[in-house]
């Protein structure tokens, strides 16, 4: 008896090849690698839900600056017109939690002095040339779908930010640093991606059992005389195309044969504790997850068995992960934006991050030890009008 299985491939790293013809690099084999990982933010309810509080976390109260420069603020309402600056902010925090990196379209002033106005250029439209001699990439490509990219002519060339030439727009390129790539950043949850498809695999395949009265998988057997290798690859790949995929479990095959030949046989496949397995899988699959993610589980909302999920284990939970995470990924961007507000001789920016340790003592503690003003900069509010903070220090000393 001779058999054949369906293969499914897994998931592989980026390869990230240089054009000859044009000097493009690119990101991936077929160059669409960054809208995988854009569909796969939207795959599965954990990853996006994880990626959303990533993104909630980096941005805190948003951006702000020490002292009372008037060109500061302007520049921070409107580094162009029709975004303030924590507009941009969002749009870099979002692109560095799914590709790993972020663009800014620079446009100079006349004379050359100062960046006039900003713009936040999706990461996915980006693609980097061949390095020069210092491993510098001099030059950028801009195209604004590359899954319909035929010509090189069909793109924008950028130079990057800090190019001596500022009669063009320059592009301020930043990504984090991988050793396995000179060009483009791997996401952190890298290690994750095969366990994100495997839990969007194993919802598709619940949803299309349900439609399909949960009817168990079957094993066709064809009898009579064996076919030619090339018609075994035949029937397979026909089967394949119709009926592969988490999305046509438990679908019905169809046959039409003629009278002479003997018809196939159709067994049901049944498998033992079937929804245990899926509970075990699936609980593994979530646990990688959030391993990629370098988040606490409480914070992802996977609370650990025999847990009680306390006020002050989740405020333990945030301030290691801020401390681990949040405010490293807010120094690459804001590294990046006070690039920016250097070459404009602005004051340089900062996030106002939210201090939940405070919330571990009590009222009567804090009001007793810090001033109304000094609770509010805890919390990350602006500093109360002068007057306003005279009549609570008045009241402090009553």
């Amino acid at each position: 008896m001779k058999y054949r299985f369906v293969k499914f491939e897994a998931v592989k790293a980026p390869e990230f090849q240089i054009d000859k013809k044009t000097e493009m690099v690119r990101y991936g084999k077929d160059n669409k690698y960054p809208n995988y990982l854009l569909d796969l933010s939207t795959k599965t309810g954990l990853h996006t839900a994880i990626l959303n509080a990533k993104k909630l976390y980096i941005l805190g109260n948003g951006l702000s600056y020490e002292g009372n420069d008037k060109s500061t603020e302007a520049f921070l309402l409107n580094p162009n017109p029709y975004e303030s600056m924590n507009d941009i902010f969002e749009k870099c925090t979002v692109d560095l939690e799914i590709f790993g990196g972020f663009a800014l379209e620079c446009i100079w002033s006349r004379d050359k002095k100062s960046v006039a106005e900003i713009y936040h250029i999706p990461f996915q439209n980006i693609r980097a040339t061949k390095q020069n001699r210092n491993n510098i990439v001099e030059k950028y490509l801009y195209h604004q779908n590359w899954t319909e990219y035929t010509r090189i002519n069909e793109t924008i060339e950028f130079p990057r930010f800090g190019d001596s030439d500022k009669s063009k727009n320059q592009l301020l390129y930043t990504k984090q640093y991988t050793a396995t790539n000179q060009y483009y950043p791997i996401p952190e949850y890298v290690g994750s991606i095969e366990d994100i498809n495997t839990l969007s695999e194993i919802s598709s395949f619940h949803n299309s059992c349900i439609k399909n009265n949960f009817n168990p998988g079957l094993m066709i057997i064809f009898r009579g005389p064996m076919p030619s290798p090339e018609e075994q690859d035949a029937i397979i790949e026909g089967l394949e195309e119709k009926y592969q995929g988490s999305n046509n479990a438990g679908t019905p095959a169809v046959f039409f044969l003629p009278e002479n030949q003997e018809k196939p046989t159709i067994e049901q496949m049944s498998v033992s504790d079937l929804d245990k397995q899926y509970e075990t899988l699936t609980a593994a699959m979530k646990e990688n997850v959030v391993l990629g993610h370098q988040i606490p589980r409480i914070i992802a909302g996977i609370e650990k068995e025999g847990s009680l999920g306390g006020g002050k284990e989740y405020v333990d939970a945030e301030l290691i992960f801020k401390n681990k995470y949040v405010i490293q990924h807010q120094n690459i961007i804001l590294n990046a934006l006070n690039k920016i507000m250097s070459v404009n001789g602005l004051s340089e920016l900062y996030v106002k991050n939210l201090n939940t340790n405070i919330l571990l003592y009590s009222d009567t503690l804090i009001e007793k030890v810090l001033t109304n003003q000094e609770i509010r900069m805890l919390f990350g509010y602006d500093d109360l009008p002068s007057e306003d903070n005279e009549k609570n220090n008045e009241n402090i000393d009553e």
